[in-house]
């Protein structure tokens, strides 16, 4: 199967964010897409490598134990943020935006202006992604979902919507659909661990994060709580979940208790773990040598050593135990801004871009 195309120009709208930032990094010599333009809101026209260094010099000061400063891609040293123009991007033959926009109405109808004129919008922004006719897309759980974008009324015009999930989902989603597949799901209970780069280029107050953990981010645990029903096509399991933040730079952890419907084994959900492949997603750029690494490690997954593994796609599992034939426990970590959102969404363009939806 040949897995080599022309490349394609693409945008990415929001580049001076936190999600931006990991967008141009990964899309630094990307070998099917090409970066024709970085846009942004407040920070247009001015030059994308000061406010690189100026966002993480905020970032490092606000917290000084554990931030370590990205590097900047050489590619974009003379660019300029611009403003968001649909006919400029046109004019440009752009035909892929991957979006980091700020949460709101204004993105919302940006994004389906943008796919109005005929470009592709693979988004990380939280807005419609419970929609109907909206791709909820996990790579290796839910590929096919990609064929939703042809109920879309852009895609008459060329354009069309698909959101990847919230970033703490993104980690565990793929998790629960081995456990579904191969012994069903009864429950989960999962309490979270997340990293202080999910709040994005928001800082907290020292004397809120510093020797604390912080038990509240808004929104997050209704996320978590909804959006595996809609990927895995599967409404019959509960999810519970607590969401805490932690003074780590990147990747969540998250602590998962889940009961099976078939009697089983923890070396049974290991092998699982470590046999899942999905042929669709193999072979896309993005996609990691394997999406499970089983750590064998006493205290299993931690941030700090395996949030890269995969080059930050993989999925780290580990500190397995068993209560009973059906009840059991797990720790998992995964990049938040990998995984958990730049990556998702350049993978799901892959994908797109594979299945002739590009």
């Amino acid at each position: 199967m040949d897995m080599t195309y022309e490349k394609v120009k693409v945008v990415i709208a929001g580049a001076s964010g936190m999600v931006g930032r990991e967008f141009a990094r990964l899309l630094a010599g990307h070998p099917w897409f090409d970066v024709a333009s970085l846009c942004g809101v407040t920070t247009a026209g001015k030059s994308y490598e000061m406010v690189w260094n100026e966002k993480e010099n905020q970032l490092k000061n606000a917290y000084p134990l554990v931030w370590k400063k990205a590097v900047f891609p050489e590619q974009y040293r003379d660019w300029q943020i611009e403003y968001i123009n649909v006919r400029g991007l046109r004019e440009k033959n752009v035909r892929i935006a991957f979006s980091a926009l700020q949460n709101t109405k204004d993105t919302e109808d940006l994004e389906q202006k943008l796919a109005d004129n005929g470009i592709k919008v693979f988004s990380n922004v939280g807005c419609m992604r419970m929609w109907e006719m909206i791709p909820l897309i996990i790579g290796e759980v839910n590929p096919l979902d990609m064929h939703l974008v042809e109920q879309q009324p852009w895609y008459k015009r060329g354009g069309h919507i698909v959101k990847n999930a919230n970033c703490t989902t993104i980690g565990l989603v793929p998790f629960l659909h081995v456990i579904s597949r191969n012994f069903g799901l009864k429950g989960i209970e999962v309490v979270t661990m997340q990293a202080l780069s999910g709040k994005g280029d928001d800082a907290y107050n020292s004397e809120e994060i510093i020797g604390n953990t912080y038990t509240f981010i808004k929104g997050e645990e209704d996320k978590v709580a909804t959006e595996p029903h809609k990927i895995m096509h599967n409404g019959l399991f509960e999810i519970k979940v607590k969401c805490n933040r932690v003074y780590v730079q990147n990747g969540h952890l998250e602590d998962v208790f889940f009961e099976t419907i078939k009697e089983t084994s923890e070396e049974e959900v290991k092998e699982a773990l470590r046999n899942f492949r999905n042929p669709l997603t193999d072979r896309l750029p993005s996609s990691p040598d394997k999406l499970f690494y089983v750590i064998e490690r006493d205290g299993g997954p931690q941030q700090k050593i395996d949030v890269n593994n995969g080059r930050g796609m993989a999925i780290s599992v580990g500190d397995f135990k068993q209560y009973s034939k059906k009840e059991f426990f797990a720790s998992l970590v995964s990049h938040n801004l990998v995984r958990g959102a730049a990556g998702a969404s350049i993978q799901n363009a892959e994908l797109a871009l594979s299945m002739g939806y590009v």
